[in-house]
């Protein structure tokens, strides 16, 4: 499963590109909006990312979910934020990105691993 995740800059505060019922559902982490401004040195103010599934564990570019995180996820409808780790950072994701993400996608992520890529660079 392969999917193109486009990040969208309006105002101060950068939204993913996902179906959703209310803004609160896609609002990202602070230090994850700061990191989207960072690489958006041309302030183009929009992204795209590869999420891509892999067959080996771990290369620079894995997304890693904390273990109690993602159990809480699986066994509950709890809103929260889960702890994710790329590239040795650990950012916080709410579990409605997640839940909009397996919704709209499938992706699997308690059974699949899954890396991500910058696409325009």
């Amino acid at each position: 499963m392969n999917i193109l995740l486009k990040i969208k800059r309006v105002g101060n505060h950068w939204y993913p590109n996902l179906k959703h019922d209310s803004i609160d559902e896609i609002i990202l982490d602070e230090k994850i909006e700061k990191v989207l401004t960072l690489i958006d040195k041309d302030c183009i103010g929009e992204l795209e990312f590869l999420i891509y599934q892999v067959n080996s564990w771990i290369n620079d570019a894995t997304i890693q979910f904390n273990d109690e995180d993602m159990w809480r996820w699986i066994n509950t409808t709890d809103s929260f934020d889960l702890r994710i780790y790329v590239k040795d950072y650990e950012y916080k994701v709410s579990s409605s990105i997640i839940d909009l993400l397996e919704d709209q996608f499938k992706m699997g992520f308690y059974n699949n691993l899954y890396s991500i890529e910058l696409c325009n660079m």
